[in-house]
């Protein structure tokens, strides 16, 4: 649990929120804040704007990095549509933050395993329809 200094100059114990907290939250800046902080002696709602923007962002952060990011990606990209709408965020760099981080882990993972690139959730094959000795014409 890392101590994140905040742009006030206090600093907070955060952890990275798991997907059952972002789900359920709302997609609100406090309720991603609350799903962040670490302790729940922390009032999310005492915090100053900036301090509370600055949880928020680390905490989607941090989710995209993980596993549970990639699992989300894979569910959004079933049902055509982006983790930040599924998530219900309001705030467009929250949702820039998480689209981009999911997909970022997703293709990570994806890369790892050797999967083949898609695009659009279709994969793209050329299939071999010609005989390589038979004439062209």
């Amino acid at each position: 649990m890392p101590l994140v200094p905040l742009p006030s100059g206090a600093v907070a114990p955060l952890e990275m929120p798991g997907l059952t907290p972002l789900l359920s939250g709302g997609g609100g800046t406090l309720a991603v804040a609350r799903a962040t902080l670490a302790h729940g002696e922390v009032d999310a709602e005492a915090l100053t704007a900036e301090d509370l923007f600055c949880v928020a962002l680390w905490g989607v952060q941090a989710f995209a990095d993980s596993e549970a990011a990639a699992t989300l990606a894979m569910v959004c990209e079933a049902f055509g549509e982006p983790p930040s709408r599924r998530m219900g965020l309001s705030d467009p760099t929250l949702a820039w933050a998480l689209d981009s981080g999911c997909l970022l882990s997703l293709k990570e993972l994806r890369d790892a395993e050797g999967e083949p690139e898609t695009k659009g959730g279709v994969r793209f094959i050329t299939p071999d329809t010609c005989d390589a000795g038979a004439p062209h014409g």
